[in-house]
């Protein structure tokens, strides 16, 4: 096993044989997954990739698995967002975040305590008037499994449904349990969705108030299809301009908002202006 002296962050990821479901290319996938490590890496972190091999180790893969099976139209990426939960719950827990997602002040996020937040119970750090949006999440193995397997578990209300994903299955199960008085998960407002801070053409003096304190950026394909992109070297909207925008948009926010290029990191703590 390899261990490491800096906070690692993990991010689930195979590649689909064939057509991608995803708008992405190979190559853009590759890219993006690139920038990701490159900017965990310079924000102090230790990036690691983890995929279906880790969900298939825990041992009611099978089981779970074989849940999911009565959903119709599943696509094998929305299989695999939900069998991440597993993984991460096999590799023993942490911070996981999509591939989309780049630090802005990581330094927030562990306040120099390898410790996870509210005492490991799972958090998810985007939030939503529905519910979480797990683009950034950390909890202990056993909060991790505990979740995971009640998103799944929540398949078999759905199977009715044309479409169902982990995302729609995280609001529903928040919703529930917070009508019982007891949320399944704790929810914060820590990642910033891009397409709020790309409303406007380029980076305001608006932008860095709204990324003040935020521990993360998220450029989903929403973000990249309803925010400006032309101010950030791309004039379309297509999920693969996703490694193009994001790459220059950090650019310009390091600039603006920080003072600093993109080497505006020392060993994870960003340089001030």
């Amino acid at each position: 096993t390899y261990y490491s002296s800096k906070p690692i962050m993990y991010t689930f990821y195979t590649s689909i044989e064939g057509k991608k479901e995803t708008g992405m290319t190979q190559q853009a996938d590759d890219e993006l997954l690139q920038l990701w490590k490159d900017e965990w890496s310079k924000a102090g972190w230790e990036p690691r990739l983890i995929g279906i091999e880790e969900a298939m180790r825990h041992p009611q893969y099978a089981q779970y698995n074989s849940i999911l099976d009565g959903l119709p139209n599943l696509k094998v990426y929305d299989r695999y967002c939900f069998l991440r939960w597993l993984a991460m719950s096999v590799v023993g827990g942490g911070w996981m975040s999509d591939y989309d997602t780049f630090p802005l002040h990581p330094t927030l996020m562990t306040d120099g305590s390898s410790l996870l937040p509210n005492s490991g119970m799972l958090t998810v750090h985007e939030h939503s008037k529905f519910g979480g949006v797990p683009d950034l999440v950390s909890g202990s193995a056993v909060e991790f499994d505990r979740v995971g397997k009640a998103l799944i578990d929540n398949c078999r209300l759905h199977y009715q449904d044309s479409f169902w994903s982990d995302m729609f299955a995280m609001h529903d199960v928040y919703v529930d349990t917070v009508e019982n008085g007891r949320p399944i998960y704790i929810m914060s407002k820590n990642v910033v969705p891009g397409q709020v801070v790309m409303r406007q053409k380029g980076i305001s003096e608006r932008t860095c108030r709204r990324t003040h304190s935020k521990y993360a950026i998220h450029f989903s394909h929403y973000a990249i299809e309803f925010g400006e992109t032309a101010s950030f070297g791309v004039d379309g909207t297509s999920p693969e301009h996703r490694p193009l925008v994001a790459r220059e948009w950090l650019r310009q926010w390091r600039a603006e908002c920080l003072g600093k290029d993109e080497s505006g990191y020392i060993n994870g703590r960003a340089l001030a202006s």
